[in-house]
């Protein structure tokens, strides 16, 4: 893809989260984590923050839905950060 249609792509899907949303987001999850580097310089040069995966949300699998997933991530949060809330703030609740 040319960094013209890279852009073109990242404004269709900007607008579409808007309208289905409400939201304007200035970040981008590639799909499991893996960006072309010309696509990354693209993304950048429109202002999106790259975030890397650092949980395996489970949501490549078809259609888990937004209650699954996060139900998922929150069950790994608490047990990865645990003990360093019940250290740092008495709790470990998320």
């Amino acid at each position: 893809m040319s960094q013209e249609e890279i852009a073109t792509e990242l404004r269709k899907t900007e607008e579409i989260i808007y309208l289905t949303t409400g939201v304007h987001t200035r970040l981008l999850r590639p799909p499991f984590g893996r960006l072309h580097p010309e696509v990354a310089v693209v993304i950048r040069s429109k202002g999106y923050e790259i975030l890397k995966p650092t949980l395996a949300t489970g949501d490549w699998r078809q259609s888990p839905g937004t209650k699954t997933i996060e139900r998922d991530v929150r069950a790994k949060l608490r047990l990865a950060l645990a003990p360093a809330l019940e250290e740092v703030h008495g709790c470990n609740d998320i």
